[in-house]
């Protein structure tokens, strides 16, 4: 852009003006004044930038398109829905308390053994007392990636079911390198669900090893758990193995001494808090499964997920230039203005010195009588 300084003429003294280094010849070179007035080619200043911002917003937005949709809906897929932890535990733990308990020594090999020392302590009042192990934690971390995987093939197999065109690109180092087939991608999915499942299976199948010192003991009732706590407080010291659990936070997001997990009213009979918990979970199970079969209409919009190539490309442009007259008519329209006015006077300079007609029409005026005049003669009495 044209400097301050150079926009307007000023008294400065010639010791000031050296100090620009900013003649007359350069002053007339970048203001707009060499310019025509009645050049005709002021009317094509502002449709010429605006069919330039077109074009270049539509090939950013077809490049965008076509470079691949990967990353537009792996976002959704891998959003977290904070219900479908609760699911992985067990059903019963609905209408209980958890506690989670450290430092249990290594003499204790299942969870039987603990469930028959706390149940001695506490009789009557034990739900469930889970160990945790090494095979735990990974049967919850395939059991996760199952799931993920799970549902990005009902989407793949949502968008083959209504014949959506979908752009898929190989990806190598984080970068796009070639192009991919739907079906491609679905018979690698397909082939790395089953080679999950056959792992999930193994470790299903394995003993327990790798014992971290840790359990999960659901009671009751809230006064009974709260009486485990205050004989065993937290203040124990914690082993190493169980110092190795607690960095293994994706699994639980907040260990706390005592959480609750559904609603804080006690059900006497166990076999009614039972049927109700399962109630419960089947119509969480439902409404879980309903809201993943489609996207929400806000994630359609803003992520493009299972939109055609066509219609993406189209709303890209459309908001690329929504946005472009909005930046014109409400940022700095002189600057532009100004700009554009200094490219068509370069050029009508340019066209007169050499003597150049490029369209055979005297688009800038250079023919009329009025503005024959040399360029030289015209900074030379300005």
């Amino acid at each position: 852009m044209v400097p301050l300084y150079a926009l307007y003429p000023t008294n400065n003294s010639p010791d000031q003006a050296s100090k620009f280094r900013l003649n007359r010849v350069v002053f007339m070179i970048l203001t707009s004044q060499n310019l025509p007035r009645d050049s005709r080619a002021q009317m094509f200043e502002i449709p010429v930038w605006i069919l330039v911002a077109c074009v270049v917003s539509a090939a950013c937005a077809a490049i965008e398109a076509i470079a691949g949709e990967e990353t537009l809906y792996a976002e959704w897929l891998r959003k977290p829905r904070s219900q479908e932890l609760g699911m992985i535990r067990s059903v019963h733990e609905t209408r209980g308390w958890t506690v989670f308990s450290r430092g249990i020594p290594d003499s204790v090999k299942s969870s039987e053994q603990l469930n028959g020392l706390v149940s001695a302590l506490y009789p009557g009042e034990i739900l469930r007392v889970e160990l945790l192990f090494q095979t735990l934690l990974r049967e919850a971390d395939l059991t996760w990636k199952l799931r993920e995987m799970s549902r990005r093939l009902e989407y793949l197999d949502i968008l083959v079911a209504t014949k959506r065109s979908v752009t898929l690109r190989a990806r190598c180092f984080g970068l796009l390198w070639g192009p991919r087939s739907l079906w491609d991608v679905v018979r690698q999915l397909e082939a790395r669900i089953l080679a999950t499942e056959a792992k999930l299976r193994e470790v299903r199948s394995s003993q327990s090893q790798g014992f971290y010192g840790c359990a999960f003991i659901t009671f009751r009732s809230s006064s009974c758990a709260e009486r485990c706590i205050r004989d065993f407080p937290h203040s124990m010291p914690s082993t190493p193995r169980a110092r190795k659990f607690l960095m293994k936070e994706f699994f639980i997001k907040k260990i706390e001494g005592m959480r609750r997990k559904e609603s804080a009213s006690s059900i006497e009979d166990s076999s009614d808090a039972s049927s109700e918990s399962e109630a419960e979970a089947a119509s969480y199970t439902l409404r879980a499964m309903r809201s993943e079969i489609a996207p929400r209409p806000a994630d359609i919009i803003w992520s493009k997920i299972g939109m055609p190539l066509g219609e993406r490309i189209l709303r890209d442009i459309l908001v690329g230039v929504v946005v472009f007259i909005v930046l014109v008519l409400f940022t700095s329209p002189v600057a532009m203005l100004t700009a554009s006015r200094q490219l068509f006077s370069d050029v009508a300079t340019a066209a007169q010195e050499f003597s150049l007609d490029p369209f055979g029409l005297d688009p800038f005026g250079l023919g009329s009588p009025t503005n024959s005049t040399p360029v030289e003669e015209t900074r030379g009495t300005k």
